[in-house]
Parts: C-alpha cells; sequence; structure tokens
C-alpha cells in the first residue's frame, strides 16, 4: 500500500513507511503523504523530529535488543524513550 491508501477504503490500517538506515530521506517522507514514519533504532529521535518537524508522527526507535532484557528494563526504557 502507499501513503495514498484511503481511510475510507482501510480505516484501521494506516500506512507507514520504516526507512530503516535510510534517515537521509526523512524530509522526503515527512512530505510524501504519510501520517506515520517508522524510526529504526539507530536514529536519535532529536535529529529524526528536526528532519519531519510536526509533519508527521513519529514511530518507534527502541533497540530491538532491549526485547532480550528483563519484563523490568523493557519497561523502563520504553517509559524513557517515551519522555523523550
Amino acid at each position: 500500500m502507499t501513503a495514498a491508501c484511503s481511510h475510507a477504503t482501510h480505516p484501521i490500517y494506516v500506512p507507514r513507511p520504516y526507512p530503516a538506515g535510510a534517515h537521509y530521506g526523512l524530509t522526503e517522507l515527512a512530505d510524501s503523504g504519510y501520517d506515520v514514519v517508522g524510526l529504526d533504532w539507530t536514529i536519535d529521535h532529536y535529529v529524526a523530529r528536526a528532519a519531519v518537524g510536526d509533519r508527521v508522527t513519529l514511530q518507534g526507535n527502541l533497540d530491538p535488543c532491549t526485547l532480550y532484557a528483563t519484563p523490568e528494563v523493557i519497561r523502563a526504557e520504553v517509559a524513557a524513550m517515551l519522555q523523550r
């Protein structure tokens, strides 16, 4: 699906690109019609927000290796991510 996917025809599905390793393309993605852009864990969220401004919602950037940690550590990392 593309950014042109209609909420009327797919009301639950929200298309969002996940440009893993493609930080250089965030500005273009913010202008491409998507509402949400997924981030991989290698980009600082402040850098990503500066690139896209308030044009899109940013999703993610938790290091997937965190999922090997204890539940307490996972909760702490998610809470810290949400506070940024």
